[in-house]
């Protein structure tokens, strides 16, 4: 199944793509500020649009797993880009979509060589657990749910 983060969703993904692509403003000056509210209105639309534009990808100012991938890879390349604190409720159990597919697959990356979870977009018990382990060995509260700092660290470590 494929997930995409469009205009209407809300939450944490959204929030963090909007303080990735504030940050990218040092790389693409035509990116317009956003509000970090976790909201995905028109200017966070307006902003993808042209970031697709300015990377080479499909203009429909959606995030499909080919733009998220994008913004990530582009972001991480930034020198040490210091995000704030976000008030938006964790990734957790029950949850479904492109964040949650995203996550599947860094934790398996990031787990190796334990037994990878499915990459189904469906926050299940597996990635429960899987979870879990991740913060347990990385020094966070291991709640299962992923948070801002569990979602930090993972997109730290990949």
């Amino acid at each position: 199944m494929a997930y995409v983060i469009q205009r209407g969703y809300s939450g944490l993904a959204v929030k963090k793509m909007q303080e990735y692509l504030n940050a990218l403003r040092t790389l693409y000056p035509e990116l317009p500020l956003l509000q970090e509210d976790g909201y995905y209105g028109t200017e966070m639309e307006e902003a993808v649009r042209i970031f697709q534009a300015q990377t080479g990808l499909n203009v429909d100012g959606i995030i499909g797993s080919m733009t998220w991938d994008k913004i990530i890879c582009k972001y991480k390349t930034l020198d040490d880009p210091q995000p704030e604190p976000v008030e938006c409720p964790p990734l957790e159990y029950g949850d479904t979509g492109l964040d949650v597919q995203k996550m599947q697959c860094y934790l398996n990356q990031l787990t190796l060589p334990e037994t990878p979870i499915a990459t189904d977009g469906v926050f299940g018990a597996q990635m429960e657990a899987k979870v879990i382990t991740f913060q347990n060995v990385h020094g966070l509260v291991p709640d299962g749910k992923i948070g801002e700092l569990t979602w930090d660290k993972i997109i730290a470590l990949i």
